[in-house]
């Protein structure tokens, strides 16, 4: 049966004899092993759907795929969906598993792998009170076969068109106030998510897009400047930082600049450290991307674009030492724990650009109404973590704007239009905040509360680091 009180468990009777910590590189070794290998499955699956669908044209381009098929094929010996491979628990002990499949198979769809390295809490609900049961502990990390996400089907980093040197530029201020082309969504079908983004003359625009396009060139400018001056105000902490390493920032996307602003920060933090530590031109800070989400077209916009190397494996793990920068915003795995786990003889990395993590690292294993910040996530604060954070200055870098009447913490614990529907006994043919309409039992405060919501949820579709700080380790 599990432990009533799992992360006390794992803190106090586990880790204590494994040296405080989950994570090791030899983990991260083995299990890069198997990210090698469905990357492989997943090169394969892909290639395999574009002969199936016609995708490519031409006798001499089949030919080459169908070769690139046979040989992934080849290589992986069986290795897919169903198959068997072997993963570690926080006892060290090596577990044989079969690679589970979620989901049904959409329609002409395309089955791909993921590896999924768990945090502290999943693997803390994953113990058991009896010690002798290693065998069947939470795995560290784990391997699903799934749909292949939008990205991996669409490719939606490519087009013929794209807007990348025009959003650097934008983000470097080179972009002209006058007479310049905005890129913006110029089509809208909120049913088919068939949206057209193109590049439109400021003077074609209206006042209101033209309001928010300056407040968004403005968002960006005053980012960018805030967090040139931290890296000024710490140059001397910094000083010794050797890279820079960026862990889930993101496939990149021709129609929404998120992810590639965050790239772009990470590029300003190189080229600015690149200053300050008055490195020549063959000796700049190397800049590592690691994220799944990679496809190759990713990997070449930013090398082209930003001199950044992006990578599906691991190898952003490998690299980390006390001298890494780390650069992380809503990762999807555990980027924070296993970092302060590798460097946790060191004191941690130099610095992290990632979102806030609190004091509590026990606060999951709390009822509900006791726990603080108690949400499922996948970085959640671990005791390595919150040693670390007393070593360091912290900075706040969040780049949200609030609005008059309802503050950023009220809009996160709002109810959703969805959530309001139902509670108001709304049919799906009325408009939520048509204050028109009879609204006998709706009170204008909530109105106002309702209309506070869309517009902050609107605006943080335009949002880069909503909830991130620096934080620069002191030695």
């Amino acid at each position: 049966m599990p432990t009533s009180r799992p992360l006390t468990d794992l803190y106090d009777r586990i880790l204590r004899e494994r040296q405080g910590r989950v994570w090791t590189i030899h983990r991260i070794v083995e299990a890069e092993k198997l990210q090698q290998k469905i990357d492989k499955f997943n090169k394969k699956s892909l290639l395999q759907h574009s002969l199936d669908s016609g995708q490519e044209q031409g006798v001499t381009a089949d030919e080459e795929l169908r070769a690139d098929v046979f040989q992934l094929n080849s290589e992986l010996e069986g290795f897919g969906p169903g198959a068997k491979y072997k993963s570690s628990n926080v006892f060290g002990v090596d577990v044989e598993r079969e690679i589970e499949s979620f989901g049904d198979l959409a329609l002409g769809g395309v089955r791909c792998l993921l590896l999924v390295m768990e945090g502290y809490w999943s693997i803390a609900k994953g113990l058991s009170a009896d010690s002798t049961k290693e065998g069947d502990a939470q795995l560290l990390y784990k391997i699903i076969a799934r749909n292949a996400t939008r990205h991996q089907n669409e490719r939606s980093c490519h087009d013929d068109t794209t807007a990348y040197s025009y959003w650097k530029k934008r983000w470097n201020a080179d972009v002209a106030r006058s007479d310049d082309k905005v890129w913006i969504r110029t089509k809208y079908d909120d049913l088919s998510e068939n949206y057209k983004y193109e590049f439109v003359s400021r003077k074609e625009l209206t006042d209101a897009k033209i309001e928010e396009d300056e407040r968004i060139k403005d968002q960006w400018h005053n980012t960018r400047k805030r967090l040139i001056g931290l890296l000024m105000t710490h140059k001397d902490k910094l000083k010794h930082v050797k890279n820079v390493l960026c862990f889930g920032l993101g496939a990149l996307d021709w129609r929404r600049p998120r992810s590639f602003v965050q790239h772009l920060a990470a590029a300003t933090i190189r080229d600015t450290l690149n200053s300050l530590q008055q490195r020549g031109p063959n000796e700049g800070l190397q800049i590592i991307a690691q994220d799944p989400a990679y496809c190759s077209n990713c990997t070449s916009v930013l090398k082209s674009e930003l001199s950044i190397e992006a990578v599906t494996s691991l190898k952003g793990f490998k690299e980390v030492t006390r001298n890494s920068f780390i650069i992380t915003v809503a990762p999807s795995a555990p980027v924070c724990q296993i970092i302060t786990d590798l460097t946790l003889d060191d004191g941690g990395p130099a610095a992290m650009l990632c979102d806030r993590f609190g004091d509590d690292y026990l606060a999951q294993e709390r009822t509900r109404e006791g726990a603080l910040d108690a949400l499922d996530t996948s970085d959640e604060p671990t005791k390595n973590m919150v040693e670390y954070k007393k070593r360091c200055v912290i900075e706040g870098f969040e780049d949200r704007d609030e609005l008059p009447g309802m503050s950023y913490d009220e809009y996160k614990k709002y109810p959703t239009v969805q959530a309001l529907r139902k509670e108001l006994e709304l049919t799906n043919k009325e408009i939520i905040l048509d204050d028109k309409r009879e609204t006998k039992t709706i009170d204008k405060d909530k109105i106002q509360k309702d209309n506070n919501w869309c517009d902050m949820s609107r605006r943080e579709a335009t949002w880069n680091f909503p909830e991130s700080a620096l934080y620069v380790r002191v030695d």
